[in-house]
C-alpha cells in the first residue's frame, strides 16, 4: 500500500486503465466510471483519504463541472484538489475548470510523464498549504496559549516567561516590576455590573499598550491584577499609574458613573537575576499589599522586611475567625468632651484585640486586612452589638444618657443590607437611635457618592446621628460639603498635629468651624493631645474635643467610673 490516493473519474474504461496503469507504481487507486459515484467516494474517504481527483469534465449525466459545483458546496471535500481532463480548447475549459476550483489542467492525450508531473506539483502544494495551515493554527493557539482573551495583554504564565528572557539577555540593565490593580474592583462590578467593569479593564489594557509601545514586558495576572516590567530608567511608577487612573477616569465620566478609581501598585527593583521570576513577582506583590486600605499611599516598594511582616499577616488571618468566636475582639471607649463645660458628652467606640499570648494587637495591623478579605462585616457586627448592650446596661441602671459613635468599614458601606442590619440591633437591645451614632469618613464619600448619601439620608431618617471622621483629610472640597448629609463634623487629627508648625493651620480650621457653625453643623476635633491645643479650640468657637488631653481610649468600666466622677 502507498501512502497517497488518485481516484480517477472517467465515464471511459480504457482512459481509467491507461491513467491507472501509469500510476500504479506510486499510488493507491480509485475508479469512478460517472460523476455521482465520483462524489460518493470522495465523500466516504474524506479529504484525509483521497490526495488528488482525476477528472473527466464530459462525463454523462454529471458532468465534471457538476462535480466540482457540488464538491466545492460541501466543506467536508472542499479542499481535495481536482486535476481536469478534456480534449476542449485549452484556454476556454482550462479557464472555466478553475474558476470551477479545479486545482490543474490535463488535455487528452495524456502524456504520462506530463501527468505525473502535474500530480506531483499539486500534491506538494497542498502539503505545503496544509503546513502553512498547520504553522498558523500553532501560532494561533499559542498566541491564544500566551494572551488575556479579554485585553490581549500577556497572561501571567507569559509575561513570567517573557519577563525572564528579557532579564536574561539584558543582564547589565536595572528593571523595576511593578504591579497594580484596582481597589474595591469586586465592588464596582457588584455595583455597576461586570459590563462596566471588563470596560475598566480594557482601557487599562489599552493605556499599557499606549505608554509601553516597543518597551519592556507587561501583562495581565488574572481579574484587576496588572504588571509591567522596564528599565528602572525608562518609568516612573507614579506617572504611570496616574495615567492608567486618567484614563478610567475617563471611561466613568463618559459613562456618567459616579465612582472615583483608586489603584494600589507594588514595585520591587530587581538587582538579583538569578531569583526566579515569581519570587520576583511575589515581592512585588507584597509591596502592593501594604498600601491596600492605606489612604496615605498607594504605591510601596519592597524590601525584605516585607516578608516577615506578610507571615505575621498571615498569622492574624488564620486566627482571626478563632478570635471571634472567643471574644478576643473588646470595646474601649474614648470619651469626647464639651469645650465649653470641659465635661464628657459622648464617646467613641474603639476595637482592641486581646490575643492570647500576644497581648494587644494595633487595630492599625488587624483593621486593614479584615477589610481586604471581608471579614471586617463579621467584626463591625460584634463591635456593634457590644455597644448596645453597654447603652442598654447603663439605661437599665439608670445612668444618664452619653451616646456612643461606632465606625463603618467601607465593606460595611457598600453592604445592601446595612440598615437592616444596623436598625435590627437597635431595636433588639430597645436602643434610642440617637445614641447609638454613626461614624463615616470623608473619604467614603468620594467613592461613590449618590449611593452613600442615600444610605446616609436612610439612617438619618430613622432617627440616627451621623458623623462624618477625618474631614480635611484631603479628599473632598468644601464646596461639595453643603451637599453632604452630616449632624456631626470631626475634624481630622491633622489640624492638631500641625497646629504650632503651620501658622496657617490655625487660619483653616477656623474656617471650617466657621463654615460648620454656618451650616448648623457641630465640630469635634480629634488627636487633641495639649491645653495648648484645647485653649486654641475654646477661642474659634470648636464646640467638642477628643484626644488623650481630655482621656484616653479605656474599657467600659473605666469609662463609667471615668463619666461618673466628670458628672457628679
Amino acid at each position: 500500500m502507498y501512502d497517497k490516493t488518485i481516484l480517477i473519474a472517467d465515464n471511459s474504461i480504457i482512459n481509467r486503465m491507461q491513467m491507472g496503469g501509469i500510476l500504479a507504481s506510486e499510488y493507491n487507486i480509485l475508479e469512478a466510471d460517472n460523476g455521482r459515484d465520483a462524489l460518493d467516494i470522495m465523500v466516504e474517504h474524506g479529504a484525509d483519504g483521497i490526495d488528488v481527483v482525476l477528472l473527466d469534465l464530459h462525463m454523462p449525466g454529471q458532468t465534471g463541472y457538476d462535480v466540482l459545483a457540488e464538491k466545492q458546496a460541501n466543506p467536508a471535500i472542499a479542499d481535495i484538489p481536482v486535476i481536469v481532463i478534456t480534449a476542449d480548447s485549452v484556454t476556454a475549459a482550462e479557464v472555466h475548470a478553475l474558476d470551477a476550483g479545479a486545482s490543474d489542467f490535463l488535455t487528452k492525450p495524456i502524456e504520462p510523464e506530463i501527468m505525473r508531473r502535474r500530480i506531483h506539483l499539486v500534491i506538494n502544494a497542498r502539503e505545503l498549504e496544509e503546513q502553512r495551515v498547520r504553522v498558523r493554527m500553532l501560532e494561533e493557539a499559542a498566541w491564544i496559549t500566551d494572551h488575556d482573551d479579554l485585553t490581549g495583554l500577556y497572561t501571567r504564565k507569559a509575561f513570567l516567561r517573557e519577563m525572564q528572557d528579557m532579564i536574561a539577555i539584558h543582564s547589565e540593565k536595572k528593571y523595576l516590576l511593578v504591579v497594580w490593580d484596582f481597589e474595591n474592583f469586586k465592588t464596582f462590578n457588584e455595583l455597576f455590573g461586570t459590563a462596566l467593569g471588563d470596560r475598566m479593564l480594557i482601557a487599562a489594557a489599552y493605556c499599557m499598550n499606549r505608554l509601553f509601545v516597543d518597551a519592556g514586558v507587561y501583562g495581565r495576572l488574572g481579574n484587576d491584577n496588572f504588571a509591567f516590567c522596564l528599565e528602572e530608567s525608562e518609568v516612573d511608577v507614579e506617572d504611570v499609574i496616574e495615567s492608567i487612573a486618567d484614563d478610567i477616569r475617563s471611561l466613568l465620566a463618559q459613562s456618567n458613573i459616579d465612582f472615583t478609581p483608586s489603584l494600589v501598585a507594588g514595585v520591587n527593583r530587581i538587582e538579583d537575576n538569578d531569583v526566579e521570576t515569581s519570587v520576583m513577582l511575589d515581592h512585588a506583590m507584597m509591596a502592593r499589599d501594604t498600601v491596600k486600605r492605606d489612604y496615605d499611599r498607594h504605591i510601596a516598594y519592597y524590601n525584605s522586611e516585607l516578608t516577615e511582616r506578610m507571615l505575621e499577616e498571615q498569622d492574624i488571618l488564620n486566627n482571626m475567625e478563632h478570635a471571634l468566636e472567643n471574644g478576643e475582639f473588646h470595646v474601649q471607649l474614648q470619651p469626647v468632651y464639651d469645650v465649653a463645660t470641659n465635661l464628657p458628652v459622648s464617646a467613641e467606640a474603639l476595637v482592641r484585640w486581646h490575643r492570647p499570648g500576644h497581648g494587644i494587637v494595633s487595630p492599625g495591623i488587624f483593621v486593614p486586612l479584615f477589610e481586604e478579605n471581608g471579614f471586617i462585616s463579621k467584626m463591625d457586627h460584634n463591635i456593634w452589638e457590644q455597644v448596645c448592650q453597654i447603652l442598654a446596661s447603663r439605661r437599665d441602671r439608670g445612668l444618664p444618657e452619653i451616646p456612643i459613635s461606632v465606625n463603618l468599614s467601607r465593606r460595611s458601606i457598600f453592604n445592601s443590607s446595612l440598615f437592616d442590619e444596623i436598625v435590627t440591633l437597635v431595636e433588639k437591645y430597645d436602643i434610642n437611635p440617637k445614641l447609638f451614632r454613626i461614624e463615616v469618613t470623608e473619604s467614603s464619600y468620594t467613592e461613590t457618592v449618590d449611593l452613600i448619601i442615600s444610605m446616609v439620608k436612610r439612617l438619618q431618617d430613622y432617627g440616627f446621628t451621623v458623623l462624618m471622621d477625618d474631614f480635611g483629610s484631603g479628599y473632598s472640597s468644601f464646596n461639595a460639603f453643603s451637599d453632604i448629609p452630616v449632624n456631626i463634623l470631626k475634624a481630622d487629627m491633622v489640624f492638631m498635629q500641625n497646629l504650632e508648625r503651620n501658622s496657617r493651620v490655625a487660619s483653616i480650621f477656623t474656617s471650617i468651624v466657621n463654615m460648620a457653625h454656618g451650616l448648623g453643623i457641630p465640630v469635634i476635633a480629634e488627636g487633641v493631645e495639649t491645653e495648648e491645643q484645647y485653649d486654641f479650640l475654646r477661642s474659634v468657637g470648636c464646640d467638642y474635643a477628643q484626644g488623650y488631653f481630655c482621656a484616653r481610649p479605656m474599657d467600659p468600666e473605666t469609662f463609667e467610673d471615668h463619666v461618673n466622677e466628670r458628672l457628679s
